[in-house]
């Protein structure tokens, strides 16, 4: 196991109380950590054509 793993797991309970301070909220319950590698951080190409727009049914 990667040694930032390690750290981070032992860090967990201090990183989600400062992040709930921060945002003022209980929103983060838990921390994954993720290997390197595991989420790819390219986005897809944009294209020029947008998505169909579909009209609203009349009530």
């Amino acid at each position: 196991m990667p040694a930032y793993a390690t750290q981070l797991r032992l860090l967990t309970a201090r990183i989600i109380t400062t992040a709930n301070e921060h945002v003022g909220s209980s929103a983060v319950r838990a921390l994954r950590i993720l290997p390197p590698g595991a989420v790819d951080t390219i986005p897809p190409p944009a294209t020029d054509r947008s998505a169909p727009v579909r009209p609203r049914p009349d009530r």
